[in-house]
């Protein structure tokens, strides 16, 4: 080898536009790649020198090769958070959902990577959020693993569905948010998406362990629960008391449900201020209040 890859590349990475414009006019290839596989529109991409990239695909620069570890152009910029190269090699002919080996995508990429002004560009060019790797895993799973939740809103807003769906050893999103102890991801998915059954998502918030315990709450708060279902609510759950509100406008008794499951200094706090909300009404002889203003009176003291 004669080096001349590496030097068209090493100018690629710094920058160096005259360099690269001398190299190609003493007739180095464009498209020459150094031990690795690395070519100059790939070194420049990883180092996001958007003015390279720019002269390289003017200059025929190969927008879909891809070095050892599959990696292209696209997925290199979308890996990397380098939009301006992004939109560069979309506007150059870059095939928005061509995919590795292993099933993995410019927008899976972004996804990952938590880069969401690429998963943007990349969706309104057209990026399938639908396509998944070789093991069922598509790009709002590596979001919600990775505690993205730009990147899951922008995902799920043209496929809401993607919410639900399972990998290969049937991990939906919010269970992989789960899995890695990603609070963000995991409290907007259950807060603003499709969820599974009822009974399946409270048995990944007990399984997930003592830090998931004010994500009860989260799920209480837009979710009616049944007796039955708030059986499986640990006691005491830490955090469940910030859904009281919500849900006492919904049920007294689902409430009085909830309240079983406070932490105890939270309840003895409910019981004194109940306590003494009763004594004051006695001493002044006031009527008895419907048990929602009562409700609200608590809510309002320990809160």
């Amino acid at each position: 080898m004669d080096g001349s890859a590496d030097r068209l590349c090493s100018a690629a990475e710094r920058g160096d536009l005259r360099a690269l414009h001398t190299l190609l006019a003493e007739g180095v290839d464009v498209n020459a790649r150094r031990i690795g596989g690395d070519t100059a529109l790939l070194s420049a991409v990883a180092a996001g020198r958007t003015a390279c990239v720019a002269f390289l695909l003017a200059s025929g620069a190969d927008l879909h090769h891809a070095h050892g570890s599959e990696m292209t152009a696209l997925r290199c910029a979308a890996s990397l958070d380098h939009l301006g190269c992004l939109e560069l090699l979309l506007q150059g002919g870059a095939q928005v959902n061509m995919r590795s080996m292993r099933g993995i995508s410019a927008l899976y990429e972004a996804a990952s990577s938590g880069s969401t002004a690429c998963v943007a560009a990349l969706l309104a060019a057209g990026a399938d959020p639908l396509l998944a790797d070789a093991s069922g895993w598509n790009a709002v799973h590596a979001a919600a693993w990775n505690n993205h939740v730009d990147a899951l809103r922008l995902l799920l807003a043209p496929a809401p569905e993607l919410a639900l769906r399972l990998t290969d050893d049937g991990r939906t999103p919010l269970a992989c948010a789960l899995h890695r102890k990603r609070e963000d991801a995991a409290r907007y998915l259950l807060a603003e998406c499709q969820l599974p059954p009822v009974g399946s998502v409270l048995q990944l918030l007990a399984a997930a362990g003592a830090w998931a315990q004010p994500l009860f709450a989260v799920l209480a708060a837009c979710q009616q629960l049944t007796a039955e279902q708030w059986a499986l609510v640990p006691i005491p759950c830490a955090g469940v008391g910030s859904a009281l509100l919500e849900v006492l406008q919904r049920s007294t008794a689902e409430a009085a449900l909830l309240a079983q499951h406070l932490p105890p200094a939270e309840r003895e706090h409910l019981q004194t201020t109940l306590l003494c909300f009763e004594r004051m009404r006695h001493r002044h002889r006031l009527p008895a209040l419907p048990s929602p203003l009562e409700w609200r009176l608590l809510l309002a003291a320990v809160t």
